[in-house]
């Protein structure tokens, strides 16, 4: 038996008008859990990210001072991730709990080490990594699949049984 996850396709870039398919990317809603603490997230699907990452708006919500007291420059297992604003940026690992909701409403955890990404400034900001959406990378597609379908904006995270 398979699990689905719903998702649909949403604007990359929300400011701006729709001209194309490539203006869409597939996300998925999940609550995330670090330390007790719990909030839903949007996630963009990206198949071509090793790890899920959590983006400076995102991080913030759920570790409030904490996230503001992580060393990224030399934390253990802090790595550099590309793509996450106009430079790289260190990312520090830490260990969350994904909570998704499948179509048959059944709860379904992935705990998995995320990324927590270095933000571009100190500050809330409408703009640079702090506008970016947090990433569902392939450590939580795997062991799954992605689907998804321009026609109707549908997208499907399939999860095998038990996973």
């Amino acid at each position: 038996m398979t699990r689905r996850i719903p998702g649909w396709l949403g604007l990359i870039d929300a400011s701006s008008e729709p001209s194309n398919p490539s203006d869409f990317a597939p996300f998925v809603t999940c609550a995330v859990e670090i330390d007790g603490e719990s909030s839903d997230v949007d996630f963009l699907v990206d198949t071509g990210s090793d790890y899920t990452i959590l983006m400076p708006t995102d991080a913030d919500a759920l570790l409030g001072s904490r996230f503001h007291q992580l060393d990224f420059a030399y934390s253990a297992g802090a790595v550099p991730i590309y793509g996450t604003g106009e430079e790289s940026h260190r990312a520090v690992p830490l260990r969350i709990v994904l909570r998704f909701v499948d179509d048959s409403e059944t709860q379904i955890d992935v705990a998995i080490p995320a990324m927590i990404v270095e933000p571009d400034t100190p500050a809330a900001s409408d703009s640079g990594n702090w506008a970016m959406p947090s990433i569902l990378g392939r450590d939580t597609i795997w062991p799954g699949d992605l689907e998804f379908r321009y026609s109707d904006g549908t997208v499907t995270l399939i999860r095998p049984d038990g996973g």
